[in-house]
C-alpha cells in the first residue's frame, strides 16, 4: 500500500499518494451557531503527476465549485506541497 499525505488550507486539500499522483479536493465551510465548522467536500479532481500539480490545475478544480476564490489559498497550498517535496 502506498503512503498517503494530506496537506490542507481552509478549503483545499492536496492528497499525495507517494510515487503515483497528487489529487486536489475542494471543500465548502459552514460555521455553526454552536461553535463548530462543518467542512463539506464539493469536488475531487483526478490525480496528476507531481510536475503537473500547479496553479492552473488547482484553479480549474476550484472553478468547479466557486465563482470567486482567494488566490492566496491556492498559493499557500502550492507552497506547502513544495515544502513537503523539499
Amino acid at each position: 500500500m502506498n503512503e498517503m499525505k494530506y496537506i490542507s488550507t481552509n478549503n483545499l486539500t492536496a492528497i499525495i499518494v507517494k510515487g503515483e499522483y497528487i489529487k486536489i479536493v475542494v471543500y465548502t465551510k459552514t460555521k455553526s451557531p454552536y461553535g463548530w465548522t462543518k467542512r463539506e467536500m464539493r469536488h475531487a479532481a483526478f490525480g496528476v503527476e507531481e510536475k503537473d500539480f500547479n496553479y492552473d490545475y488547482i484553479k480549474t478544480a476550484v472553478d468547479e465549485v466557486y465563482t470567486t476564490f482567494p488566490d492566496a489559498q491556492i498559493k499557500e497550498l502550492i507552497k506547502k506541497v513544495n515544502k513537503y517535496y523539499g
